[in-house]
């Protein structure tokens, strides 16, 4: 008698036995990064026929995926932060005015916080369902998020659209923390992968930009974007001003991209096109490459992580830079001379970086510690704050008149240039309660990684640590999504796997 045939169940099993694990792999991380490509476009292609289309479509999107779909969260959210921008760029020629342009570049965060919503509100509904480090961390941010809020009503009677802009920039960090921690400390997310791809995306952009400028710019519709992008420098007379004080003639956009090495005069000599990234933001983008290149380094793939290199160098964002030799630094001497010694070290070269770079400026004029010591003047001349969207260079072109001024005085009227000062500036002593819950995430971290060693959890709580030191520098440390944004939502994964395994190792041992 012959052999039986086999069942339909046997063979589909066969079948399914058959792909490589690795195939499954790729086809699901492929899957997850076009589903989040859909997702980040789709709203914003709706936004050009109808605000009142687009605003609902990323709405109901974003709680479909909370919802239903809760493992492509950081897929789909790290996508839109990461890739957003390239995608209005492509849509720019069907932008009419610079006010659709600025409104349409807000949907990723429109989708975070109604992810955050979603999410923040199951925990307010079963918070005994946490871990006690969850349900710290996010019950400390929602209070924080309270305090933020108040200046932000205070700010909105002010200045209007500035207290907006100024209070989506601090809280995005914490609204991506708690998406993170949430997720993470409930379900297995395979992230790897999907980092892996968008760290190659975010490198072929990039070098197709170093390669070839102009056919990036064609490619992506990159010059309608910076007409947009540009429009207010335009309407403040900012390359007239430039004209009279330094001669220097603005003809095409090329012109924009001409800095010195890092932007600082010790490099005066040495002239390069400054990369922007498909963020089309250059101090974004070396936060960007920073941090999937030292991920790259913790899952073992540092070949891959060259490419990023001269990525950093031209685009030329000294914080990033220093974000990448701090965290390698850090991971090599925790292993050279053990945890608690290589914290030590770090915090004291942490103090002495910013000691160095305070002084420094201090002497050389420079406009972040200009933009920092206005900061802090106005926190001293007024300690409760003078709301969310007061000072802050993200609000509007600071002339090169009032920079001339400001060095000639050694402070700038206000606070500008530094996420720190800006903080301080605006809420006051309220705005170390932000900066100290940022660094007890990096400490949270710190003990992960103490007790594992695991370089994922290093990078988590140096790489936070080192980018709030940089807030005393750049606005765009703390404030853009793809620096501390970046770097929050990590710490999110990282700790809240972390509490998973821990949870379920003490609900198998019964303890």
């Amino acid at each position: 008698m012959g052999a039986a045939s086999p069942t339909i169940g046997e063979t589909r099993r066969v079948a399914t036995a058959t792909v490589h694990p690795r195939v499954e792999v790729a086809v699901a991380t492929i899957v997850s990064a076009v589903f989040a490509a859909a997702a980040t476009a789709l709203p914003l292609v709706a936004q050009l026929i109808s605000p009142l289309v687009g605003v609902p479509l990323a709405a109901a999107i974003a709680a479909v995926v909370a919802l239903g779909l809760p493992g492509l969260v950081p897929a789909v959210l790290i996508f839109a932060t990461m890739f957003q921008n390239l995608i209005v760029s492509l849509l720019s020629p069907a932008i009419p005015d610079a006010d659709a342009f600025n409104f349409i570049r807000g949907y990723a965060f429109l989708s975070t916080v109604v992810v955050w919503l979603v999410l923040v509100g199951g925990f307010l509904l079963a918070p005994r369902a946490h871990t006690p480090l969850v349900r710290l961390l996010v019950r400390r941010g929602l209070w924080l998020l309270m305090i933020v809020g108040v200046f932000a009503a205070i700010g909105l009677v002010r200045n209007g659209s500035a207290a907006i802009i100024y209070t989506r920039n601090i809280v995005t960090p914490i609204l991506l923390l708690h998406i993170m921690l949430l997720i993470a400390e409930r379900r297995r997310l395979a992230v790897g992968p999907v980092f892996l791809l968008y760290a190659i995306l975010l490198f072929a952009c990039g070098w197709l930009e170093m390669t070839s400028r102009e056919t990036w710019l064609v490619v992506t519709n990159g010059h309608a974007y910076w007409t947009l992008n540009s429009a207010g420098m335009a309407a403040a007379g900012y390359w007239e001003q430039v004209l009279k004080q330094t001669g220097f003639v603005y003809t095409e956009l090329i012109d924009f991209f001409r800095i010195h090495l890092f932007n600082t005069h010790y490099f005066s000599d040495i002239e390069v096109l400054r990369l922007h990234g498909p963020n089309i933001h250059a101090v974004s983008f070396g936060y960007a490459l920073a941090f999937m290149a030292l991920h790259l380094i913790a899952s073992g793939r540092w070949w891959l992580a060259v490419f990023a290199v001269p990525l950093l160098v031209l685009a030329s964002a000294k914080g990033a830079f220093v974000v990448v030799v701090f965290v390698i630094a850090a991971w090599t001497a925790t292993r050279l001379i053990g945890p608690r010694p290589a914290l030590v070290a770090m915090l004291v070269l942490a103090a002495v970086y910013a000691a160095a770079m305070f002084l420094n400026g201090l002497a050389t004029g420079d406009y972040h510690i200009i933009g920092l010591v206005g900061g802090l003047k106005g926190f001293a001349s007024n300690p409760i704050g003078h709301a969310i969207g007061s000072g802050g260079n993200l609000t509007a072109t600071v002339t090169l008149d009032e920079w001339n001024k400001a060095q000639e005085m050694g402070s700038f009227e206000g606070a500008v240039e530094s996420a720190v000062g800006v903080l301080l500036y605006q809420m006051g002593a309220a705005g170390l309660l932000v900066l100290a819950y940022y660094l007890d995430v990096a400490r949270a971290a710190w003990r992960r990684y103490a007790r594992s060693g695991l370089l994922h959890q290093g990078l988590a709580a140096f790489g936070t640590l080192v980018v709030v030191v940089n807030g005393l520098f750049q606005e765009e440390a703390l404030f853009s999504p793809l620096a501390l944004g970046l770097m929050a939502a990590f710490a999110g994964l990282v700790l809240g796997a972390a509490e998973r395994v821990d949870a379920r190792e003490a609900r198998s041992t019964g303890t």
